[in-house]
């Protein structure tokens, strides 16, 4: 649900399948930063749960500005392989203890061959999942640079297609491995997922392609 209260400023809301709200929807943000760069010609700003964000189009995208999200190193989880059955070579965490939590898998494994931890994942963290590897350009398929997958059970969603707050946070997390501040995510959810960032000062941009089709 999106509803402006002046020219350039817009507010939005998000709800989870469950009826929850959604208190970060960076995929709702993105689709609505379209509808209202369509009606008002340029750039504004959303707000989101208290949360003011820019957006802007850029090269054909579509981008929203998020304030930069801090990720701290933390020990891989003794639960992490049996879950997914694979071993996790790093953690992070970011956000409050609902927030998220970065799993960083070797370079090899291929994320698409997890197994999605279902409502198990419940038992062990309040934290959104997100599965992420750096990818070695021989073995890109859309020349992504990394990809991901994203499980939030306990939030209503067991696995999302395509996760713009989840993006934020990669953003930050492969920057503070050296990195750089730039980064073209593949998420590989059955369905697929295409999600860019960029850092710029204090800012995370996240960027993708939306098509907008207005309701009869």
């Amino acid at each position: 649900m999106t509803w402006a209260d002046s020219p350039g400023h817009a507010h939005v809301r998000c709800w989870a399948p469950t009826g929850k709200e959604i208190e970060l929807c960076g995929h709702g943000l993105l689709c609505c930063a379209a509808h209202w760069q369509g009606q008002w010609g340029g750039h504004g700003v959303l707000e989101m749960n208290g949360m003011a964000v820019r957006f802007e189009s850029r090269d054909g995208m579509q981008w929203v500005g998020f304030p930069h999200i801090e990720t701290t190193a933390c020990a891989v989880p003794d639960w992490a392989a049996e879950l997914l059955g694979a071993t996790p070579m790093h953690a992070a965490e970011a956000g409050p203890a609902s927030g998220y939590l970065v799993l960083e898998l070797a370079a090899g494994c291929d994320p698409a061959a997890l197994r999605a931890p279902g409502v198990a994942l419940a038992a062990h963290s309040a934290r959104s999942l997100i599965v992420t590897r750096k990818v070695d350009p021989t073995e890109s398929l859309h020349g992504e640079t990394i990809q991901s997958r994203y499980f939030a059970p306990q939030y209503g969603v067991p696995e999302d297609a395509a996760t713009g707050s989840a993006m934020r946070v990669l953003a930050s997390y492969w920057h503070s491995r050296g990195e750089g501040s730039e980064q073209k995510a593949l998420q590989r959810s059955a369905a697929g997922g295409w999600l860019e960032s960029r850092i710029e000062g204090e800012h995370t941009w996240i960027g993708g392609h939306v098509v907008v089709e207005e309701a009869a």
